[in-house]
């Protein structure tokens, strides 16, 4: 244990942890994303999903419980670099392509990690806490995802949130990698090219979801 805390003390230790728990949330994106895909089916293919869920008890909450321990670290450390960032070298991420320049995407991190973090809290808001205060099944969550989606400003700004995302992706999958030293360049223009493509997939993944939640689910 104290070695762990000794490796988080140092700025490449910090981006190691950051490393691990980004990759952690891409494991729980494309998780919600397959979870989201049941609309594809109908509203009650997805209340089943979020039914069986419910139906694990003390396991998913166990789950919800390190999922947010998994965020906020990473929250955490992200503002840690990033302020350590701006003031050692005036760059806005700490994790830099340092092999032909910055792109937009890493120069950007920081402003699309917060613009996530604002959309995270909406929509646990809106969906998650709504329905454990509400006391919803599968149904009603389903109902509420489609009503919710009617509302332009919503719908505006979920789309706006997943590009966002999508963003994020396309230069922190790769840049993960090289926190954790997979850093030649044999398989780092592949890992950036497989960013810029997961990225895209991602965006356009959960770009989808409310128009199948509004239009083909029966």
């Amino acid at each position: 244990m104290s070695l762990l805390i000794e490796i988080f003390k140092t700025s490449v230790g910090k981006k190691f942890y950051m490393a691990i728990s980004g990759l952690l949330l891409l494991g729980f994106l494309v998780f919600h994303l397959s979870g989201n895909s049941t609309l594809i089916f109908g509203h009650e293919t997805f209340a089943a999903f979020v039914d069986f869920l419910a139906g694990t008890g003390p396991l998913i909450y166990f789950a919800e419980l390190i999922l947010a321990l998994i965020f906020l670290s990473h929250i955490f450390l992200g503002i840690i670099l990033t302020l350590s960032n701006w003031k050692a070298r005036n760059v806005k991420y700490s994790v830099s392509n340092s092999r032909g320049g910055q792109t937009f995407a890493s120069k950007t991190m920081p402003y699309t990690g917060f613009i996530l973090l604002l959309f995270l809290i909406i929509h646990l808001l809106d969906y998650t806490i709504t329905k454990y205060m509400s006391g919803w099944d599968g149904w009603q969550l389903a109902m509420h995802v489609s009503d919710s989606f009617k509302n332009f400003a919503r719908l505006s700004f979920y789309i706006f949130a997943v590009i966002v995302l999508g963003v994020h992706i396309s230069h922190g999958f790769w840049s993960l990698f090289q926190s954790i030293g997979v850093t030649h360049t044999q398989y780092t223009k592949m890992l950036q090219k497989l960013a810029k493509v997961l990225g895209v997939l991602f965006a356009i993944g959960f770009a989808t979801i409310p128009f199948i939640a509004v239009t083909l689910a029966k």
